[in-house]
């Protein structure tokens, strides 16, 4: 074992922890500390080529060490994104609030606003949890807040739930987000009303989401609401060209 020399490095979690001792000296250290050794933590994909120097300067000094490393920048994940569907919010003058404040107050996770209906993608999200503490901290109103991994609806483009549907000026396709996977409790699609001409059409689901169609009409909303009875869970609703737009943003295009 080196006199000042780097004893170890050990894969914890996300991190690599070099442990660092000395002879006897107090040194302050970033993570643990004791009289005579140090604790560095640097990023798990740091290269060796990028440890070399920390171990170099840290024959001559801790400090250099730890001045030493600079964390590498590793690329934006768009499948590690949290995005957050807000239900029933900025609806008919009821529960208003302007998004793009909340997202400059969470600035610190990266948020991007989308719309004004309460659709967030979180590019830097902490836990679930965490999420959801803090959203309802900072909504001035209790609202059902609704979570999905940016992955799954990548897989959504993948796999265009409307290919091959006819497309019309007075006719809009949407996702139903639900609050968790629910089972559907009929057989599919399924017609709103379920007599005469339709207003909401259900064509499928997978996972937490629900595909459909919808007409433009004053009773349509009424109708959407009938997809939580369906499902038995809560759900929320965005047209396609919302979730478009969440995809642009989570591969970066905008």
């Amino acid at each position: 074992m080196s006199r000042n020399g780097v004893t170890g490095v050990t894969l914890i979690k996300r991190s690599v922890v070099v442990r660092i001792t000395g002879e006897n000296r107090p040194y302050r250290t970033v993570g643990n500390r004791t009289e005579n050794s140090a604790t560095l933590v640097v990023d798990a994909g740091i290269s060796e080529q990028l440890l070399a120097p920390i171990r170099a300067a840290w024959e001559r000094d801790l400090f250099e060490a730890l001045a030493a490393y600079r964390p590498p920048v590793f690329p934006y994940t768009p499948g590690m994104a949290l995005i957050v569907f807000l239900r029933g919010v900025n609806v008919g003058g009821h529960r208003t609030f302007r998004p793009s404040i909340l997202a400059r107050e969470l600035s610190g996770y990266d948020v991007v606003n989308v719309g004004a209906a309460g659709t967030f993608v979180v590019r830097k999200p902490p836990s679930r949890a965490k999420l959801r503490a803090e959203l309802r901290r900072k909504l001035p109103f209790e609202a059902e807040v609704v979570l999905c991994d940016g992955r799954d609806l990548i897989r959504l483009e993948t796999g265009n739930p409307f290919a091959g549907e006819p497309s019309s000026t007075d006719v809009v396709r949407f996702v139903s987000i639900l609050s968790k996977a629910g089972g559907v409790r009929a057989s599919l699609p399924v017609t709103f009303p379920s007599d005469g001409e339709w207003l909401v059409r259900v064509m499928a689901s997978e996972g937490q989401f629900v595909f459909g169609m919808y007409r433009r009409h004053m009773k349509t909303i009424g109708y959407l609401g009938q997809i939580d009875k369906l499902y038995g869970v809560p759900a929320t609703t965005r047209n396609w060209n919302t979730i478009m737009a969440i995809l642009r943003i989570l591969k970066g295009s905008s």
